[in-house]
């Protein structure tokens, strides 16, 4: 098995497997009902926090360490349904304006990177989205992200556009809205500064701190990329070799 990341060693990684790993099983005591909603609401919060990201930072694990595409497909069901656990928890126990504030993507990007991440390997996998839009309806509105869960294959120049995140996700729209000759160009460039203009999220160069002990880096994947090329057919030739572009998921046949 070839890994795909080398960034950090085999060693690392099964430490990061161990971590979210972990991170699974905290929220498992309510999913399983262990732990009672309505009379340990805190307790509740606290462990299901962190339920969706864990099971993506699993999803991330076998992409980076070069396990087949099928395995990894194998995976993204369990994403999908933490991130559908993980807000009906939080409805549950929160007052509703609280719930606009922690759930909205403009303010939590965040939960606005894993919530679009997962869909987009929804869409890759060719699996329901449904229920990720559901469970983001309340979440402020991103035209990109509709686009992704709709299966959209362009956006018209004049349309009105909302996007929670512009830098760098405006780069991606405008691929939408290109004529399909354009496409891969505006692709490339939207690659070469997804990972810079994401500043701020959790995993942002948490490679550097892989020496000292850091568990945030799973891999640096632009699953999103991946899921627009699936939708709008785009040949990606040109930048099939980009470090942050996840190629093995749009051609598992060739991985």
């Amino acid at each position: 098995m070839r890994m795909r990341d080398t960034r950090a060693s085999e060693e690392y990684f099964e430490k990061y497997r161990k971590n979210q790993e972990y991170g699974v099983s905290r929220s498992l005591a309510v999913v399983n009902g262990l732990v009672d909603v309505e009379r340990e609401p805190r307790k509740a919060l606290d462990k299901i926090r962190g339920y969706a990201s864990s099971h993506l930072g699993l999803v991330k694990y076998a992409y980076s360490m070069g396990f087949p595409v099928s395995d990894i497909r194998e995976l993204v069901p369990a994403a999908i349904r933490a991130l559908v656990i993980e807000k009906a928890t939080n409805v549950r126990i929160l007052p509703a304006e609280t719930i606009k504030i922690r759930h909205n993507f403009s303010t939590q990007r965040d939960n606005y990177i894993d919530a679009l991440e997962i869909l987009s390997l929804a869409v890759i996998f060719d699996l329901p989205t449904g229920e990720i839009s559901e469970a983001t309806s309340d979440a402020g509105g991103d035209t990109l992200f509709e686009l992704i869960a709709s299966g959209q294959t362009s956006l018209a120049a004049d349309a009105p556009v909302h996007l929670a995140w512009p830098r760098p996700y405006g780069r991606l729209l405008a691929v939408f809205q290109a004529e399909e000759s354009k496409r891969p160009k505006l692709m490339l460039a939207f690659l070469k500064v997804w990972h810079q203009q994401n500043k701020g999220v959790t995993w942002w160069k948490s490679h550097e701190i892989v020496d000292v002990g850091g568990l945030f880096y799973g891999g640096y994947w632009c699953f999103e990329a991946a899921a627009v090329v699936k939708l709008l057919g785009i040949d990606d030739s040109s930048f099939r070799d980009n470090e942050f572009y996840p190629a093995d998921l749009v051609h598992p046949d060739e991985e």
